[in-house]
């Protein structure tokens, strides 16, 4: 596990464009086991902190425009479901897509605070089984890469609330554990002022990502 974090990290050293939001989750993961290899119920708590900052952050950076319009309307309203630009405009669907941030942001808060975390987990999957459909090879069939890492989530949720968990003495395995906390929950708030990667902040998604387009001649 130790060589293969050290060939991945230093892989995705060579070209900035390998450092996407699953390969950095991967990364996390894998930290998380190699350091708490030993402390199985360790690792359990910190999958679950970093579940709790990824949807948390992920419905945050979604509260914009560019979501609504790029990723709901587009992508979801017109593309999956067919709907023409004139019965988004006639219903008033364009902010129904709110919806979904704000599910993210309270599922995110309610893993924290509610004491069954597997049914919350079980909406969470639920999201992400939705987005299998969306996206995988029956629905749109966009992005083959994104179909894996859901899968993946899906497992790490079926793993992290199997059962259900309690943090002993939490202030001080927050304490030995601050590195985390600093790395899912301050950094990733800096990426709101530009000051931190937005991938490594879980902006997912959102609309927000900025874009270049490449116009040629028919020549």
């Amino acid at each position: 596990m130790i060589s293969f974090f050290v060939i991945e990290l230093f892989s995705c050293m060579l070209d900035t464009v390998r450092w996407q939001p699953w390969e950095y989750m991967y990364l996390s993961v894998f930290l998380v086991f190699i350091i708490n290899f030993h402390r199985p119920k360790n690792t359990i708590v910190l999958m679950h902190l970093l579940l709790v900052s990824m949807y948390f952050f992920s419905g945050l950076h979604k509260l914009n425009r560019g979501f609504l319009s790029s990723v709901w309307m587009n992508t979801i309203l017109e593309d999956f479901i067919g709907f023409s630009r004139e019965t988004v405009l006639k219903y008033k669907l364009f902010f129904v897509g709110l919806v979904i941030p704000f599910c993210e942001i309270l599922l995110g808060g309610l893993l924290i605070f509610s004491k069954n975390k597997k049914r919350v987990s079980c909406f969470l999957i639920l999201i992400h089984l939705s987005i299998l459909m969306i996206l995988g090879p029956f629905g749109l069939g966009y992005n083959s890469i994104v179909w894996f890492w859901n899968l993946a989530i899906i497992f790490i949720l079926l793993i992290t609330y199997h059962k259900p968990f309690e943090i002993n003495n939490i202030k001080p395995f927050l304490f030995n554990h601050f590195y985390w906390l600093i790395l899912w929950f301050l950094m990733p708030v800096l990426s709101f002022f530009g000051r931190w990667y937005q991938y490594f902040s879980f902006n997912l998604y959102s609309g927000k990502g900025k874009q270049m387009y490449i116009c040629v001649s028919s020549k």
